[in-house]
């Protein structure tokens, strides 16, 4: 595959470039699973993100209401404020 021996520094950027292609693609991976849940059952994926708070009851009351209403809500929650850690802001 390599018409050379790499260098130790040379197989360092290697790695590197294959562990940050891999987190994208994880990234991107879990995204698209997100999203695709979001279309299914809007308040699963409201609840995989933030758990039962306010938005999770909210986006339970508009599927009942009415499935795209829920899907609206639940993508807007879902895009406007970030999963995981990344969403709380430190002070």
């Amino acid at each position: 595959m390599h018409c050379r021996n790499l260098t130790v520094s040379e197989r360092n950027l290697v790695t590197l470039y294959a562990l940050a292609a891999e987190t994208f693609l994880s990234e991107v991976m879990m995204e698209f699973i997100r999203l695709l849940i979001v279309f299914l059952v809007p308040p699963l994926a409201v609840y995989l993100q933030f758990g039962i708070d306010r938005h999770f009851w909210a986006s339970c009351l508009l599927t009942v209401l009415g499935f795209v209403p829920g899907v609206l809500y639940s993508l807007y929650v879902m895009t406007a404020r970030p999963p995981g850690l990344s969403r709380l802001s430190i002070a």
